[in-house]
């Protein structure tokens, strides 16, 4: 196995780069009998849409969610990407009884299963997106909605 937090961060430039940390691990449990959150699932949805629309999915992010949300200040950072205004966050990197470290030994590029930096404004901005349906119908919404309950 693979583990993240050992792993040089710079290397994780595209979704296909974080493969190698999951490929070979075993399934959490049997499909459909229970529920667990799953990042790798979520880079294997990231890896589909590149297939599926022949982007990158960074930049598929970009032109179909954050531009069409009005989201200017969220986006997939490099991990040593210098960003003005960029808030530096700390992590005991799932030991509290560690002292806290600079994030930059925990976080990489986002991928599809987190990490994007963004900004309130641009979440009040995604939230009147897709209330407005400019990003998904409002069948897809109401579907959501009811599923969150």
């Amino acid at each position: 196995m693979t583990n993240f937090l050992d792993e040089c961060k710079f290397k994780f430039k595209d979704v296909k780069n974080f493969v190698p940390l999951f490929v070979n691990e075993s399934l959490l449990s049997e499909p459909g009998t229970e529920y667990n959150y799953d990042a790798p699932g979520y880079l294997l949805l990231g890896l589909i849409i590149e297939e599926i629309t022949g982007n990158n999915y960074y930049d598929y992010l970009n032109q179909n969610i954050f531009r069409k949300a009005k989201m200017t200040n969220t986006d997939a950072y490099d991990v040593d990407a210098i960003i003005e205004n960029k808030a530096n966050g700390y992590t005991f990197a799932g030991d509290p009884t560690k002292p806290l470290k600079n994030n930059v030994f925990y976080l990489s590029k986002a991928s599809p299963g987190g990490f994007h930096y963004s900004t309130a404004e641009d979440l009040f901005n995604f939230n009147k997106a897709l209330f407005s349906y400019k990003l998904i119908n409002k069948v897809t919404v109401d579907l959501i909605d009811k599923a969150s309950y």
